[in-house]
C-alpha cells in the first residue's frame, strides 16, 4: 500500500518541491490522510493528545522520514526553536541531531508538544511516512465511546474528505479528477437505520421523510446526495454517537485499500445490520413509514421503520 515518492539525484529544492507536489496531487489517500492529521494536530481529542501523537510518531521518526528533504527539515527547525539558528549550519545537521535538539527544546519547556506537532506539514509527511502504519495507529487509538466535539470533528473531517469530488490534477498531459472512495449513498448505507432515526433530530427526520415520500409518489429513487446535503456531514456526526459512525470510518479506509489492524484495542461494535440501499441511489428506509409517528411521547421506544418494499439489487 505504501508507495514512497522518488526524487531525481542531485535535485534542487525547487525540483524536490515540484516532484512532491505532483506526487501529492496524484495520490488520493495522501490528501485525505493529510487533512485528517492536520485536524488531529489542530484539535487533538483526549485519547490522542499531542504527547500521545509524539509517542506514536516521534520527532526522530518524522525527521528521518524527511531525510531527503533538508529544506523541509530546516523550516521545521526554524519554527521549533525559541531563538534563531544559523540556517546553513542547521540545514546541514543530520536528522537525528535535529530531532534530539527539538526533543530537548520540548523537555526544557520552551515549546510544547502541541506546538511542535503543529510545525510539521502533514501533506509532506504523508508522502514520506508509512501510511499503513499511521492508519493502524489511529484506528487502534480511536476511542469509539468518546462523544466529545474533538472526536466528532475528526470523524467529520475524514468523511468530508472522502466525499470530496473536486480533487483535480494534471497527469500525462490531461486534466483528471479523483474518484471519491465513497459516495453519499455508501455513507448512508453503512449506517444502521435504527441509529439513524434514533439520533437524527425529530425536525430533520420529518423533513427527510417528507422528501422521501415525494419521490415515492413520483415513483422516483430518492437521491442520497440530496439527503446528505440537507443533514450535512457535520450535523450527522454531531448527532450520532461516535460508535455508530464506526462502520463509515472503516468503510473509508477499506475503500482506500488499507487493511484492518491485526489487533484491536476494543471489540468491534455491534451496531446491527447496515442499511441496504439499492444501486439506483434510493435510500432504503421505508418512505411510507407505517410505524413512524412524529407526535410520539419521549417515553416511547425509538421509531422502527419497516424494510423497503423492493429488494436491493444483488
Amino acid at each position: 500500500m505504501f508507495v514512497p515518492v522518488t526524487y531525481p539525484q542531485n535535485a534542487t529544492d525547487e525540483q524536490l518541491q515540484a516532484q512532491e507536489q505532483q506526487f501529492f496531487a496524484t495520490t488520493l489517500d495522501c490528501q485525505i490522510l493529510a487533512e485528517v492529521w492536520e485536524a488531529l494536530a489542530s484539535q487533538p481529542p483526549l485519547w490522542c493528545s499531542p504527547e500521545v501523537q509524539l509517542q506514536d510518531w516521534s520527532i526522530a521518526e518524522r525527521m528521518q522520514e524527511l531525510a531527503r528533504r533538508p529544506d523541509v527539515r530546516l523550516t521545521i527547525m526554524l519554527k521549533g526553536v525559541v531563538a534563531g539558528l544559523p540556517p546553513k549550519t542547521t540545514r546541514a545537521m543530520p536528522p537525528q541531531f535535529q530531532a534530539d535538539f527539538l526533543d530537548q527544546v520540548r523537555q526544557n519547556g520552551e515549546k510544547s508538544a502541541g506546538e511542535q506537532i503543529g510545525h510539521f506539514g502533514y501533506a509532506t509527511l504523508m508522502i514520506h511516512t508509512d501510511r499503513v502504519k499511521r492508519v493502524h495507529q489511529l484506528l487502534l487509538r480511536l476511542n469509539w465511546e468518546d462523544d466529545t466535539p474533538a472526536t466528532k470533528s475528526l470523524i467529520a473531517t475524514l468523511i468530508s474528505s472522502a466525499l470530496a469530488t473536486d480533487r483535480e490534477y494534471h497527469e500525462s498531459g490531461q486534466d483528471k479528477t479523483h474518484t471519491p472512495p465513497i459516495t453519499a449513498h455508501d455513507l448512508l448505507s453503512a449506517l444502521n437505520p435504527l441509529d439513524y432515526v434514533t439520533h437524527v433530530s425529530r425536525e430533520e427526520l420529518a423533513e427527510i421523510m417528507r422528501r422521501r415520500l415525494e419521490y415515492e409518489i413520483k415513483h422516483q429513487p430518492h437521491p442520497a446526495e440530496e439527503e446528505l446535503e440537507f443533514i450535512t456531514v457535520d450535523g450527522l456526526c454531531r448527532q450520532m454517537p461516535t460508535k455508530c459512525l464506526r462502520p463509515a470510518v472503516e468503510l473509508i479506509f477499506d475503500r482506500l485499500g488499507y487493511p484492518k489492524p491485526e489487533t484491536a484495542s476494543q471489540a468491534p461494535a455491534d451496531n446491527g445490520p447496515a442499511t441496504q440501499i439499492p444501486d439506483d441511489g434510493e435510500t432504503a428506509l421505508e418512505s411510507e413509514l407505517p410505524e413512524f409517528h412524529l407526535d410520539r411521547d419521549e417515553s416511547d421506544s425509538p421509531p422502527i421503520l419497516d424494510e423497503p418494499g423492493h429488494s436491493p439489487k444483488a
